[in-house]
Order: structure tokens, then C-alpha cells, then sequence
């Protein structure tokens, strides 16, 4: 606990403290006979896990390079079809090969640029697999049953940046699911206690609100690695401020508190 406040406090990601323990557990709960290694696939992991059997992922059991876009070479359509829809309701599979050309192009960027900052190397070593999908009115998203796995929607990115910046805000929320395992974050009995979130422009219960605190947190430092002169600089900041101020310290755990004490509110002084 006590690596992964300094960690956190000297805003690095934590998925190498994080990931290893709770990839063994899920080992342990499925009665699986492969050595604990950093080569086994989180997303296979937790999907294996939390899926209903009847939705085989067809995923690998090896955990494949980052960021990976998973197309029909990877993964059957019909399973990734089922598997998006069971998330998601009206969600397509989306591989038409403008979208699928166009990501791959933009992931390799990225990846450069993550790769230049060397506190960003934890991050490429946890994210697993890029989904693409289709009708959906979101840019992306992720869920803790596909954890190391996000689902982005490349149509409604307006921009290069655009798309790096969905793929920060998910990852963001990946890293807090993980937090979540571990500690509950949010008291019990304000899990439902609904305030304003300004980012969302509308009433969301604590942990809706710190997903919200946690992204804008890491798309900020992202904005100011890569272009600190980007427009949208300071509308992360003034959501993330506003976002702050909404949290009741009673509503928090321990942890929870610390986060909000610690990393965030000394965060937003220097921003």
C-alpha cells in the first residue's frame, strides 16, 4: 500500500503494482495451472471470469502487444459481436478497413509518444486490446468484466488528439476499476448520494463523479506531455476543479480520501 501511494502521489500509474495481485487471484479462483507471468492476458483473465459462459471470448490466453488492435485475425466476429452487445445493447463490431487503417495508425503514434515519457511505460505494459465498435453515441469505454481492454468508437473523434485522449480517459477509468477491487473507495451507505458532476453536466453518485476526477486527472497530464498548448487544456482543468469541489469527505473511505486529499487537491494547485 504504501509503494502504491508514492506511486500515485508522484502521479505515475499504478498497474504494476496493481495488476499482478489481481491477476493471481483470478488464477487462483479459476483453478488455472499456469504460472504466474506477466505473458497471461488480463483481458483473457477477467472475461473467463465475470462472462456468462456462454459468451466465449476467444481470446488468447497470452497476453499480446499493447494497445493490439483486435480484429477478425485475433478474435471470431460472431464472438466479438456478442461479446459487444452484451455490454453495450445496439454496439456493432466495427472493422471496415478506413476505421481499422486509420486507428492502427494512430495507436503506433501514440505508443511513440507514451514511449517518451518514461512514467507512461507502466501504462503500455497493462492495455491489452483496442475495440473498435459502431452505433453507439459514446467516444469509448470500458467495462472491469474486460479489464485491459477498451472499446472506442473512431467515428465520433474529430481528431487525432481526439482519439488519443478517449484512449487516456479509459485507460484512467481501467486504473481505478483496479483501485476499486482492493478498496471500496466510496462508503457504503452513500453509494446512491447523487450530487452534480460537471463534466457529465448532471447528478452521478460518488464513484460516477471520482471515474469522472480520476480520468480528467491522467487526461490532463497527458495534454500536458504532448501539446500543453492544446485548446482543450484548460477545459480539462476547469472540469477537473469543478468536479473536485464537489465531493463530501464523508462520502469517501480512507483510501478514497486519500486520493482526493492527496493526489487531487495538490494536483489541481499546480495546474
Amino acid at each position: 500500500m504504501d509503494n502504491m501511494k508514492k506511486s500515485l502521489i508522484a502521479n505515475e500509474w499504478i498497474f504494476n503494482i496493481l495488476a499482478p495481485p489481481v491477476k493471481e487471484k483470478l488464477q487462483q479462483n479459476l483453478n488455472l495451472n499456469y504460472s504466474i507471468s506477466r505473458n497471461i492476458s488480463t483481458t483473457f483473465l477477467t472475461s473467463k471470469y465475470y462472462l456468462p459462459s456462454s459468451l466465449d471470448t476467444n481470446i488468447s490466453e497470452i497476453k499480446p502487444n499493447p494497445f493490439q488492435l483486435l480484429d477478425k485475425n485475433i478474435c471470431t466476429e460472431d464472438s466479438i459481436e456478442k461479446i459487444i452487445s452484451h455490454f453495450f445493447k445496439e454496439a456493432k463490431f466495427n472493422d471496415s478497413t478506413t476505421s481499422t487503417n486509420l486507428a492502427n495508425l494512430w495507436i503506433l503514434e501514440l505508443k511513440e509518444i507514451l514511449n517518451n515519457f518514461p512514467k507512461n511505460f507502466i501504462l503500455l505494459n497493462f492495455i491489452e486490446y483496442v475495440i473498435l465498435i459502431d452505433n453507439v453515441k459514446f467516444k469509448g469505454a470500458s467495462h472491469p468484466h474486460f479489464l485491459s481492454s477498451i472499446f472506442i468508437s473512431i467515428e465520433f473523434n474529430n481528431s487525432k488528439f481526439d482519439f488519443f485522449i478517449s484512449l487516456i480517459h479509459e485507460s484512467a477509468h481501467q486504473e481505478l476499476f483496479i483501485l476499486n477491487f482492493i478498496d471500496r473507495l466510496i462508503e457504503k451507505k452513500f453509494d446512491n448520494n447523487l450530487i452534480h458532476a460537471p463534466y457529465q453536466n448532471q447528478l452521478r453518485p460518488p464513484i460516477g463523479r471520482l471515474h469522472s476526477l480520476h480520468a480528467l486527472f491522467r487526461m490532463i497530464q497527458f495534454t500536458l506531455d504532448y501539446d500543453d498548448s492544446n485548446q482543450k487544456l484548460a477545459f480539462f482543468i476547469q472540469k477537473f476543479k469543478q468536479n473536485l469541489s464537489s465531493f463530501q469527505s464523508d462520502e469517501l473511505t480512507d483510501f478514497g480520501n486519500f486520493l482526493l486529499q492527496d493526489i487531487y487537491v495538490p494536483f489541481s494547485k499546480n495546474i
